[in-house]
């Protein structure tokens, strides 16, 4: 089978097209979201451990896009910068992207909401790239907020690129765009 590159590029174009309409489309419905939001120390999560207060709150399912930030960003990237490369690997830690000035540690996506942010605090499967705060933040004045955004649509693609939009607007220290393969891949035009 011969491949034309042109062919490749005009097919592609066709399907970001389909996607921007569909987003498009899902605007007005994602003005309409208001975030769930979370204020808590580490100190909240310290001593009480996964049964917080703060996390027993988290909504356990449905569809999730969220953000975590913090009041004091330059001391979390100066204590994940004295942090050694085989406790970072050992940890499975997200991919670090440097301090962009602003305060965005990770945005993300889950099904099981409450069961990710306990794996950010720390008190998840060790294997599981997060955050696992409770392994290298001992500040117990450091504020986090957790904004979550429950998105009702089945439609992966809008949710995957909802996450991407919010990943690209505020520069999370931590993280990467993109799926990781967690999400499977639909057409736009389908819900």
């Amino acid at each position: 089978m011969e491949v034309v590159l042109a062919n490749s590029l005009k097919a592609q174009a066709e399907s970001l097209k389909k996607q921007a309409v569909a987003l498009e489309a899902f605007i007005p419905t994602a003005e309409s979201i208001e975030p769930k939001v979370f204020k808590f120390t580490f100190a909240d999560l310290s001593e009480d451990k996964r049964n917080s207060i703060v996390i027993s709150q988290v909504p356990k399912k449905g569809k999730w896009i969220y953000s975590l930030t913090t009041d004091q960003p330059e001391t979390i990237a100066e204590i994940f910068g004295k942090m050694s490369k085989e406790d970072k690997k050992e940890w499975k830690l997200p991919r670090y992207n440097g301090f962009s000035g602003n305060n965005s540690l990770y945005v993300g996506s889950s099904n099981s909401l409450r069961k990710r942010i306990e794996e950010h605090c720390g008190f998840g499967y060790k294997g599981t790239f997060s955050l696992k705060l409770n392994r290298f933040v001992c500040a117990d004045n450091i504020a986090f907020e957790l904004k979550c955004f429950e998105i009702e649509t089945d439609n992966q693609t809008i949710l995957q690129n909802i996450e991407d939009g919010l990943w690209r607007e505020l520069k999370p220290m931590f993280g990467k765009p993109g799926s990781n393969n967690r999400l499977k891949r639909t057409s736009l035009t389908s819900n």
